[in-house]
């Protein structure tokens, strides 16, 4: 028995925060300077992002998607909705902490940003 499987790969569509970067870089903001903001933890999809996701969501319409893996940073969450919501066969969404950007161990997991600036002003 021959069966043959597809597995596509989707990065998120565009976020809040890949916009604030662009626009710091363009300022010569410094890294460190732009990427720890308290309003960019687990920002959502921006409103071209959204765009992006619903306009992917036609480039799987005719797919017959069984399983969509996603992270569970709510830019990634977003984008597995937009695209999946309307599918025909309603495929089974997992979400897999695992398939967080940099989840290694667990001092990768951010604490509270509030709370680290005061204990670390």
């Amino acid at each position: 028995m021959d069966k043959k499987s597809t597995i596509l790969l989707i990065r998120h569509a565009q976020s809040n925060y890949n916009i604030w970067e662009m626009e710091a870089m363009k300022k010569g903001l410094e890294y460190l300077d732009y990427n720890y903001r308290s309003d960019m933890i687990d920002c959502g999809l921006s409103e071209e992002g959204k765009l992006q996701a619903k306009k992917s969501s036609k480039l799987v319409e005719g797919e017959k998607v069984k399983f969509v893996f996603t992270s569970p940073l709510r830019r990634a969450l977003q984008t597995t909705q937009l695209m999946f919501k309307s599918a025909k066969n309603k495929p089974k969404i997992i979400v897999l902490p695992i398939l967080r950007e940099r989840l290694e161990a667990a001092c990768d997991v951010p604490d509270n940003i509030e709370d680290l600036m005061v204990e670390f002003p």
